[in-house]
């Protein structure tokens, strides 16, 4: 599957980041009526953990047309970083007591997505988490070969008119190709390769 995400907003100015290089967008299906549950536990518990352990929550979102969808966005310096950075937080006695309580508001997570910023998109400086207002995610799939072409045309051509509408092109992002150092959990270039 080849993929880019772009996200766009319209709100203010947030505190400055390290560099992050790999992201991961992590899709949630909840269990009917319980997204919030699980919210109230990552917020309340995990984002420390995730924190403490290696990985940088840039951001989470409710889906305003789906009440049990949640997407969440964790960042890492490198590939390398992923691994030792979820393998702190899975072994961590706070997901230990937690997990099973956090698996039951779950319905599926099977759609996620390690990403790399598109070349010409510039370091993510500020935490979506962050901003105030309405952030729009799009993912477009393009055909092999063409990612860079369609960066570019995104790069060139979309943040220009978001800001003509008083938005902002935060980021373009594109598939990371590189395989799963954390194959204890799948993202979507595991499924495609089986």
């Amino acid at each position: 599957m080849i993929g880019l995400t772009a996200a766009a907003a319209t709100c203010g100015a947030a505190p400055a980041l390290p560099t992050l290089n790999l992201f991961e967008l992590r899709r949630y299906k909840t269990q009917p009526g319980r997204r919030d549950d699980l919210i109230s536990m990552f917020e309340a518990t995990f984002f420390d953990l995730y924190e403490a352990a290696g990985a940088r929550i840039l951001g989470t979102f409710r889906n305003m047309d789906d009440p049990d969808a949640w997407i969440w966005v964790r960042a890492f310096p490198d590939v390398a970083a992923r691994a030792p950075a979820l393998e702190g937080f899975y072994n961590h006695a706070g997901w230990k007591a937690l997990s099973g309580q956090a698996n039951a508001t779950i319905a599926d997570i099977g759609d996620a997505q390690l990403l790399v910023r598109a070349n010409g998109a510039a370091a993510l400086t500020e935490s979506v988490s962050q901003r105030s207002g309405m952030i729009e995610w799009r993912r477009i799939f393009v055909r092999p070969g063409c990612e860079a072409a369609s960066a570019d045309l995104l790069l060139r051509e979309l943040a220009p008119l978001l800001s003509g509408v008083g938005g902002r092109l935060l980021q373009v992002w594109r598939t990371d190709r590189t395989p799963n150092t954390y194959p204890r959990l799948p993202i979507l270039e595991d499924r495609k390769s089986t």
